[in-house]
């Protein structure tokens, strides 16, 4: 299903915007099949149910475009709408690996603050170091906080590790 709906985005010339939003579309149902238990276990079972998922999909997501709609409806036609959660995240590794997207783990010491200048500083620093080791067109930044670094910034991708963090640094000075 995913390399059939990238074929047709592509035949239709979709535009780069067109398919962020096929995938950012995906991915909100997606984030609502999983939600729960109780919709992960509706939503992934394969029975006579589609046309209710169908139902409940669409008065969730009443503005999902017209591209969606259908690839929906050829779900339900197949009665294949229990598979939109994993056909979700395939899209989304496609997409990332077609448009060259890195998603980046960023461990920082404490949150990011509203004060614009830190936050000017930070996206710096990290669009810097992004720049000098990886090739991507575009970044997704998972960012996560943990005290514990006591200051500085750790960046992960892959098998990619880069430490800037105090903590680190202590342990090399004791060592």
């Amino acid at each position: 299903y995913v390399n059939s709906l990238l074929l047709i985005l592509k035949k239709k010339n979709a535009l780069l915007s067109d398919f962020f939003q096929i995938g950012n579309e995906l991915f909100l149902m997606n984030a609502f099949i999983c939600s729960s238990e109780k919709t992960r276990s509706f939503f992934l079972q394969n029975n006579s149910l589609d046309k209710l998922k169908y139902k409940i999909l669409l008065e969730l997501f009443p503005g999902i475009s017209s591209l969606t709609k259908l690839f929906l409806d050829i779900l339900l036609k197949k009665r294949h709408i229990y598979l939109l959660s994993s056909i979700s995240d395939e899209f989304q590794e496609k997409f990332e690996k077609i448009q060259k997207i890195s998603r980046i783990k960023i461990v920082i010491s404490s949150s990011l603050s509203n004060d614009l200048n830190t936050l000017d500083k930070f996206y710096t620093q990290t669009i810097k170091v992004l720049k000098s080791s990886f090739k991507s067109t575009y970044y997704i930044f998972q960012i996560y906080f943990d005290p514990k670094l006591l200051g500085g910034i750790i960046f992960e991708h892959d098998s990619f590790f880069l430490d800037l963090s105090i903590k680190n640094s202590l342990k090399k000075l004791v060592n």
